[in-house]
């Protein structure tokens, strides 16, 4: 079976704080760490492309952010993690 990456699931919540960088957290409206902590709280999520989940990551992260190209590698099939 070939390896698929995180971007299956269930992919483990825990691994996003190992990817958030923290300036670009710190950057986050009060409302957008609401958010991205109930995310976390829920242990596993969906990170399939299209999933509301990766969606809701994705805008609090977007492209152009170091922490959005460290969830691309993460979610990559290649990725080692």
């Amino acid at each position: 079976m070939p390896k698929t990456g995180y971007s299956c699931r269930p992919f483990p919540t825990y691994l996003f704080l190992e990817v958030i960088v923290a300036s670009e957290y710190n950057a986050l409206t009060n409302g957008q760490k609401e958010k991205l902590k109930m995310i976390l709280s829920c242990g596993t999520v969906d990170m399939m492309v299209g999933s509301l989940v990766r969606a809701d990551i994705f805008t609090l992260f977007p492209e152009g952010t170091e922490t959005y190209d460290n969830l691309i590698y993460l979610l990559a099939p290649t990725s080692p993690l």
